[in-house]
């Protein structure tokens, strides 16, 4: 099922492909959303504080979160891929579980995890939200967007309610 790690760019529809979730089954669909609802917990622990930028950003006043996957250091990427890992429910583990691989660089890594995350901050961060605003005008104007990943459609959003878990008190990126 894993093989050669998944680019995070790539959309939903490859992902879900590449990890054998068929949309159409309403468990597997339920998995995919655990996965969704576990990367968004994890996000909301460590992204939106300024210590867990890359440390070239981290000083810039004109930083405001949301931030960015990209303005993220990657030790903090890396926490929160450990983050979901270690708090995967019994749904979800047998997914990520087969996710692990190592780079050339000795350094291991989970494709499936860094992709729900990466795609977890797409969905969050401020580029998104301007294509947010756009895609309600074309709703409300009764057109539609031909850019599949430009807003999560229903199964592809996490739910919004409050997380139970608690985030550890651990500050990254020094």
């Amino acid at each position: 099922m894993s093989g050669t790690p998944l680019g995070k760019s790539l959309s939903v529809a490859v992902f879900l492909d590449k990890i054998q979730i068929n949309k159409e089954d309403q468990q597997q669909k339920r998995t995919y959303k655990m996965m969704l609802n576990e990367a968004a917990r994890a996000y909301d622990c460590f992204a939106l504080d300024r210590n867990n930028l890359r440390p070239a950003l981290r000083a810039n006043p004109n930083m405001a979160p949301p931030f960015s996957h990209s303005e993220m250091s990657e030790t903090a990427i890396d926490y929160g891929i450990n983050m979901i890992w270690q708090n995967a429910s019994a749904a979800t583990w047998p997914y990520y579980s087969r996710g692990w691989y190592t780079d050339a660089s000795g350094n291991r890594d989970n494709w499936i995890i860094r992709w729900t995350l990466y795609h977890i901050f797409r969905y969050r961060d401020k580029r998104n939200q301007k294509k947010k605003s756009k895609k309600t005008k074309l709703v409300m104007t009764n057109k539609s967007s031909s850019d599949d990943d430009s807003v999560f459609d229903d199964m592809d959003s996490p739910d919004n309610a409050s997380h139970s878990k608690l985030c550890p008190q651990i500050i990254l990126g020094h």
